[in-house]
């Protein structure tokens, strides 16, 4: 029997209620960047980062990049902050009150002892669409001259997919009719 894919909305609603964090990994063959943006709560840029991550899983370069976002709060003192990731493994890692597997105990623990000095902060997944200003500051990471960059404002490659979510528009992803979100 042949799978049939429905279309499920993703909405790129800004106004958050908090400062939003987005994060992203890219890379083949185990070359991996990270990279992520803070958004106030108009979903307006505040500030951007990318880190040139070298030989990695796509695990440990999200949990990387998550750090670097996390670290990047605490400087910048936001007291409610709203994590988005589209590596639900990752979610799942930190959102969990079990020991970290071994390979990842010290990212994962780093991580969250972060969170833990940020007052408020949420932890969330979404869809890869919703990410997209985030996956490609990881992708430019792959570029770098330097390990890593700070952006206090947001580069030509990003800004149409900065533009693009302030509007509100959505898009479809087309899911297996087997899901969650299946009717």
């Amino acid at each position: 029997m042949p799978i049939t894919k429905i279309p499920y909305p993703i909405n790129l609603t800004p106004g958050v209620p908090s400062s939003s964090l987005q994060f992203g990994s890219f890379g083949s063959k185990g070359i991996k960047g990270g990279g992520g943006l803070i958004r106030d709560h108009h979903g307006r840029w505040v500030e951007g980062f990318c880190r040139a991550i070298g030989w990695a899983n796509s695990l440990h370069a999200e949990l990387w990049a998550v750090r670097d976002g996390l670290s990047l709060c605490i400087q910048l003192q936001l007291p409610d902050v709203e994590i988005e990731l589209d590596a639900k493994s990752v979610v799942d890692l930190l959102n969990s009150s079990s020991a970290s597997i071994a390979d990842y105990a010290p990212l994962v623990d780093d991580c969250r002892i972060l969170m833990n000095r940020i007052p408020r902060w949420k932890l969330k997944h979404c869809f890869r669409e919703a990410n997209a200003c985030a996956e490609q500051l990881a992708r430019m990471a792959l570029h770098l001259q330097q390990p890593f960059v700070l952006l206090d404002t947001p580069l030509v490659e990003v800004s149409s997919l900065l533009l693009y979510d302030l509007t509100g528009l959505g898009c479809n992803r087309f899911c297996t009719n087997s899901g969650p979100w299946a009717m």
